[in-house]
């Protein structure tokens, strides 16, 4: 569905059957790129539009699929059977996207734990790809829950998977924005719902991830919040560090919270993400 526009809207057909809402925004004029948006945990792919309004402005396409078991998307809230599901899930939509204009250079937008989906992604081999962005990387699985929680979560996912529990975040925590905190506070498509399976499919992949580091030569941004409480700095910068690849670069925010993309000094991270893009495309 379009609405005239640029924007479309419609659903693909997970290898499982799973329905996956995406859409995508088209620039006025003619397209220099095409940027794939994967969301964070628990939130939505609408949740961005400083990086839309910059992405169409600067001459971007940008596309996006809410993760299965998020927004618009099916699937039971905030439960995957397997990380593979995700991974799966990305190809298609990539291949989707690509086909939209397959002369146009592709590149990945992962936020929070979308950021380790397209991590994962590219490390299992896939390819097609111009470069990432890697926009507070869920790279610190000590922050999830502490160890004994850990052990119960890993018990549970053997013997009862959908599991869940309600872990509120609240929206302080991604912006120094009070109307992005209020909005986010007050969004129904915002859930909190975290399954016992998911809890440790993301735990062993944030692993997975960290452990080949060596093995990334995908071009990468990295941007992120010094002040970020829910996925510290650090264990970003030790993952860019060890990235062997020369086409690296990181850009660490004076303040900023969890989502740079949405917080008060977004039009300086957005002019940063472009600058990044036009220098690739």
């Amino acid at each position: 569905m379009t609405d005239g526009n640029g924007h479309v809207t419609g659903s693909l057909r997970a290898a499982d059957d799973c329905p996956l809402f995406y859409q995508v925004w088209r620039p006025a004029g003619e397209a220099r790129g095409i940027v794939v948006l994967v969301h964070g945990l628990g939130e939505h792919s609408d949740r961005y539009p400083h990086l839309r309004e910059a992405l169409l402005e600067a001459g971007y396409m940008l596309a996006a699929c809410d993760l299965r078991g998020h927004g618009r998307s099916g699937g039971r809230r905030g439960h995957i059977d397997s990380f593979d599901e995700y991974r799966t899930d990305l190809a298609l939509a990539l291949q989707h996207f690509q086909s939209l204009r397959p002369e146009l250079p592709l590149f990945l937008y992962g936020h929070s734990l979308g950021s380790v989906i397209a991590l994962d992604f590219i490390l299992a081999g896939g390819d097609g790809l111009t470069g990432s962005i890697l926009s507070g990387a869920a790279l610190d699985a000590s922050q999830v829950a502490p160890a004994w929680q850990v052990a119960i979560l890993k018990g549970l996912s053997r013997i009862w998977s959908t599991f869940s529990l309600k872990v509120a975040l609240p929206g302080a925590l991604l912006s120094r924005d009070p109307d992005v905190c209020n909005a986010y506070d007050s969004d129904p498509m915002v859930h909190w719902t975290r399954s016992a399976r998911l809890a440790t499919e993301g735990l062993a992949a944030v692993e997975r991830v960290r452990s080949h580091a060596e093995d990334l030569h995908t071009p990468a941004l990295f941007i992120h919040g010094e002040q970020d409480p829910i996925v510290p700095v650090g264990a970003a910068r030790a993952f860019f560090e060890a990235i062997p690849a020369s086409d690296k670069t990181m850009y660490v925010y004076a303040g900023g919270l969890h989502e740079c993309h949405n917080d008060l000094d977004n039009a300086r991270v957005m002019g940063d993400v472009v600058a990044w893009l036009d220098e690739r495309s």
